[in-house]
This record gives C-alpha cells, structure tokens and sequence, in this order.
C-alpha cells in the first residue's frame, strides 16, 4: 500500500494525501510528466490547498527526500535496541531496496534538486537529516565495535548499503543485468543475507 511508503511524522493529513497521491502518480507515470493540475486533481483538492503546503513541485520533491528520510530514522532508532551489527546492515539495506522503484524515484529527486541547487528550506532540513543518520549509524556502530565513531570503517559500511541500493536500483533497466538474475526477489533476498553476515563477523570492519 501506498500509505506505507511515506511515514507521517506530525504532518497534516491534506499534506500526506498529497504526498501519497504523488508518489503514486510519479511511480506510474514518471515524474517529468506528471503536472501540477494533474496532481492537484488525483489528490482530490483545490490549487489553493497544494499551495498552502508546498511552493511548488520542487518543494514537493523535497517533501518526499524528507519524508522518506524520516523513515530512515525511525528505522535506525528501531533497530538500535537489538543491540546487533546484523540487523542494523540488513534493516539499513532492506529500507531501501524492499520498494527499489521508491528508491530509483528517491534519487531522481535528489539528483534533480542537487543539479538546480535547490535553497529551499525543506531540501535543507533533508539534507541536515541525512548527514545526522550518517552520524547516528555511525554512533551505533561504533558502541557495538567497540571503535571510534569518526572511524573510516564505520563509514565504509554505511558506504557499502548506500552503494549496493543505489547500485541495484540503477540496475532495474539494465537488458544484461535481467538475464543474468532473473530471480530478482531471490538475488534481494541474497543480498539482505550477505550484508548481515558481515554484521555477525567479529571483525566486520
């Protein structure tokens, strides 16, 4: 369901039916091709309404990078009290790639804002948010290594989920890449299990 992909985090219910209705929309259709008036009309609400909450389909993008990025922390301090390496680079994986379209779409919006050098308030409360889950994974992983937090190697495993979703993601219209894993459930299921495993050796960095 739809509803699952964005977490509400105190936020108005007219601006999560927005969000909602968009993310549907640009997963279907693409978002390049997806207009305002479109948008406005499949939400259901009147031109004033989206105005009030979003300056325009910049700001939308940038709703979306946020929102998403709040599930991320909901995520990290969810899985901080197993107390386990394991389920923290399986969990951290599994939010991105369990819905790898979501993903594919979360980066076109990112590289979108970043190339027009967005200013707008809420890119940079995304922005902000991202580098502090940086800093918490690296905070987690450093209490359950035993190793200082500003240690390259704790960055390198936040590196490598980063690298294998983005990389799976660009991945999704690859012709040689569907002949090869033509089981794509399985290969997610095998990478899941894989990035775990390094969380379960004692010198997983």
């Amino acid at each position: 369901m739809l509803n699952t992909l964005l977490p509400v985090k105190d936020r108005h219910p007219t601006e999560s039916a927005i969000l909602n209705s968009a993310m549907s929309l640009f997963l279907l259709a693409g978002e390049d091709s997806v207009t305002v008036s479109r948008l406005i009309q499949t939400a259901g609400i009147s031109r004033s309404v989206f105005y009030h909450h979003f300056s325009g389909k910049d700001d939308l993008y940038a709703a979306m990078l946020l929102s998403d990025e709040l599930g991320i922390g909901e995520m990290l301090h969810r899985v901080r009290r197993s107390q386990d390496l394991a389920t923290l680079m399986r969990e951290c994986l599994k939010y991105r790639i369990q819905h790898i379209d979501k993903h594919r779409l979360m980066m076109r919006l990112e590289t979108k804002l970043a190339g027009e050098g967005s200013n707008l308030e809420r890119y940079r409360q995304w922005q902000r948010l991202k580098r502090n889950h940086m800093a918490l994974f690296a905070e987690i992983t450093s209490e359950l290594l035993d190793v200082d937090a500003d240690s390259d190697d704790l960055r390198f495993l936040y590196g490598l989920v980063w690298t294998l979703a983005d990389g799976l993601a660009s991945l999704r219209d690859n012709e040689l890449y569907h002949e090869l894993i033509q089981d794509r459930r399985g290969f997610s299921r095998f990478l899941l299990d894989t990035i775990a495993q390094i969380g379960h050796k004692p010198n997983a960095t």
